[in-house]
């Protein structure tokens, strides 16, 4: 009985605290990035409505020129900087040294 309380005590105040953390630091990941995700969302449907401003023959220049490919290319690589900046803050992984 006595070993029971002893052990049950030890794994919560170890595990437990390891349990608390990796589940706080996944609420905050998920929160950052569905409001990232959110803020970047509506910054591509700004530019969206923008291009819509285009007339149709400048448009099928810029499709011609590889102008979507570009842009997919940016946005993914802001994404791509914005997610690790997230994962450095939440998780404390690849910190500069």
């Amino acid at each position: 009985m006595l070993i029971e309380t002893g052990l049950g005590a030890f794994l919560e105040s170890t595990v437990g605290n390891l349990a608390k953390k990796v589940l706080s630091t996944l609420g905050v990941g998920v929160v950052s990035y569905t409001g990232v995700t959110g803020a970047m969302q509506a910054a591509l449907d700004a530019v969206k409505g923008y291009f819509d401003a285009i007339p149709q023959a400048a448009f099928d220049l810029l499709g011609l020129a590889g102008f979507g490919t570009f842009f997919a290319m940016i946005a993914t690589a802001i994404m791509y900087r914005v997610g690790m900046q997230i994962m450095r803050k939440t998780f404390g992984i690849l910190s500069p040294t």
